[in-house]
């Protein structure tokens, strides 16, 4: 799992973003995670995560800006504090079983 540029967002159950892509996928070189909170606009949110201000790492736009990058994925949802999270798992280099499931 090296290359992994992610700040670690690690979830409830402590994995960290490259162990949950890893679930569905193989990938090579770099996984990493991007995640925004309260924009509503694809521009806004895109824009946010370039600028990455108070991110003294810029890990998002590490992340965005990778040149390995090549396969994304995006969640948009309703949050109660901060009205909208928008999540962005993103993969580079070689990878296997692309193919994507829902599971409600």
């Amino acid at each position: 799992e090296s290359g992994d540029f992610s700040t670690p967002h690690v979830d409830t159950q402590d994995t960290t973003p490259a162990q949950r892509i890893s679930r569905v996928m193989k990938w090579a070189k770099m996984a990493g995670e991007c995640i925004n909170v309260g924009n509503t606009t694809a521009a806004d949110i895109v824009a946010s995560l370039i600028i990455d201000d108070g991110n003294d790492e810029r890990s998002n736009r590490k992340v965005l800006f990778n040149k390995d990058a090549r396969l994304g994925g995006v969640v948009c949802v309703p949050h109660s504090v901060f009205g909208v999270i928008t999540v962005i798992d993103i993969v580079g280099g070689e990878y296997e079983n692309a193919g994507f499931t829902q599971q409600y």
